[in-house]
């Protein structure tokens, strides 16, 4: 069998039932068109790495919060092997200083067993529980030295439970239903600062989600409360964002999430000058099946699910700095709400890739950004 050993992968088992099922509330002949392209793809059995994925372990039963992560991990198996991800970095995602309070909250900690039952199949990230509300409560000129320790500690609790890397954190998160949060803050806050400074000293990447802001912008109508309303503005942060990877440049810092630009200015333009002027950012993909709120001309894909010219070119440009995140949130079925499915067409992405590109994201990449086993 000839072929691209990591696209080959992507859909190992239930090929026309995988990608059938993206299609329920989807459809569009660009989407149809590249479901069928799909259950063309052959299997192999070669492994990539996902690197940002959580789990929902939390669900209402009776009137009671219940906890459960292994039975999504079981879930996220399932639809690794059918893409062919071989390891998974699982982290919470990024919680607001109030929801962090809120029963449906968790820290990475409660992720460890999922590692422990399987370690070869997953590793794991933490700070949106930890490290992120700290950030998004405490306002930059506020800041103490008691809670620049503070900070420190829990940072390096972290690292000394194996974590492959701080996330999910966020400088600038949207809301997109009820219930999910609104976040905004500077790249440059003191303690994203110090945080560039701990993973330069530890070797341990910054998972960065932010959607971009070139200049101070009014956000679509789509965005209702609790986003910024017309006038309220979000804003501009991309030289903040400059200012994170200037100030400890051996730190690494993986912006997630790159390919779903909800704002317009996630554009190939802005992504190449950035990349080329900070040598320590790296981007994760992202894509979803639907554009949904997003851009839909600023996917890497187009319509019919074949990558654009100036993403390929952006990618070629760059083989060392991109690896795959697909943001799938894998749940409990029948317990935890439906989310959109991001995996498969993430990882649709590489089978517009040579070889050799598809292998060094998938594979290469992950292993010399992230602290994971080789």
């Amino acid at each position: 069998m000839t072929g691209n050993p990591i696209r080959t992968t992507l859909f190992v088992t239930g090929v026309m039932i995988a990608s059938s099922s993206l299609l329920i509330g989807h459809r569009s002949d660009g989407i149809v068109r590249a479901a069928e392209r799909l259950e063309k793809i052959e299997a192999r059995p070669v492994r990539g790495y996902d690197t940002h994925v959580h789990l929902d372990g939390r669900y209402r039963e009776g009137g009671e919060w219940l906890t459960d992560f292994l039975a999504p991990a079981a879930t996220g198996l399932d639809s690794m092997n059918a893409v062919g991800v071989g390891v998974s970095l699982i982290m919470p995602p990024p919680f607001h200083p109030e929801t962090a309070l809120e029963p449906k909250a968790y820290d990475y900690t409660e992720l460890l067993p999922v590692v422990g039952a399987h370690p070869q199949r997953f590793a794991v990230g933490g700070g949106g529980y930890a490290l992120n509300p700290m950030i998004h409560k405490i306002p930059a000129e506020e800041v103490t030295s008691t809670h620049l320790e503070e900070f420190r500690r829990r940072a390096e609790e972290i690292v000394s439970a194996g974590a492959a890397a701080f996330g999910e954190m966020t400088a600038l998160h949207l809301s997109f239903f009820e219930g999910h949060e609104f976040m905004e803050v500077s790249p440059s806050h003191p303690l994203f600062l110090l945080l560039a400074e701990i993973s330069a000293e530890f070797g341990i990447p910054i998972d960065l989600h932010m959607e971009a802001v070139e200049e101070d912008l009014e956000l679509r109508s789509l965005f209702g409360p609790p986003n910024p309303q017309a006038p309220d503005v979000v804003h501009a942060n991309l030289d903040s964002l400059e200012v994170l990877l200037n100030h400890a440049p051996n730190a690494r810092i993986v912006w997630a999430h790159v390919g779903w630009d909800n704002t317009g200015d996630m554009t190939v333009g802005v992504l190449r000058d950035l990349l080329e002027r900070n040598d320590n950012l790296f981007c994760a993909l992202k894509l979803l099946g639907t554009a949904g709120k997003q851009i839909a001309e600023n996917r890497p894909l187009d319509e019919h699910g074949v990558l654009r010219p100036e993403w390929r070119a952006l990618i070629e440009d760059h083989p060392t700095r991109f690896v795959v995140g697909g943001d799938e949130f894998y749940g409990i079925p029948g317990k935890t709400p439906l989310r959109p499915p991001s995996t498969r067409w993430t990882w649709l992405l590489l089978n517009e890739l040579s070889d050799e590109l598809a292998r060094q994201i998938a594979v290469k990449n992950p292993r010399a950004i992230y602290r994971l086993g080789s």
